[in-house]
């Protein structure tokens, strides 16, 4: 497999994993519809949630930051676009990965 089929694959796996993860949160958590309730019914369905909804949480954040290798793959792709262009969307990609992770990461650290 070359860089072009590997990244082909990945941006199509990613978003599958992802949208099945998300599912599974709005499943067993509400999520995101729970956000617009008071913040004690939040945080006492995420406590009832346990373990299991923590592996889920931190596997929902994990897709963040497999956007990472994405955006690197997808980056050497574009070699016909100039280098400053592919530097800037590269930096872009990799700091909003990093950005969606902690966002997420939040859940399980700050809320238990």
């Amino acid at each position: 497999m070359d860089a072009r089929d590997a990244t082909g694959l990945s941006l199509i796996v990613l978003p599958i994993i992802f949208n099945v993860l998300f599912a599974l949160l709005a499943s067993r958590f509400d999520y995101p519809d729970i956000l617009r309730r008071p913040t004690d019914d939040v945080f006492a369905k995420f406590r009832d949630g346990g373990v299991p909804l923590l592996i889920l949480w931190w596997l929902f954040g994990l897709t963040a930051v497999l956007l990472i290798p994405v955006v690197v793959l997808v980056s050497t792709q574009l070699s016909e676009a100039s280098a400053s262009l592919v530097i800037t969307t590269t930096v872009v990609g990799v700091l909003a990965a990093v950005v969606q992770f902690l966002g997420l990461m939040r859940w399980p650290f700050v809320v238990p």
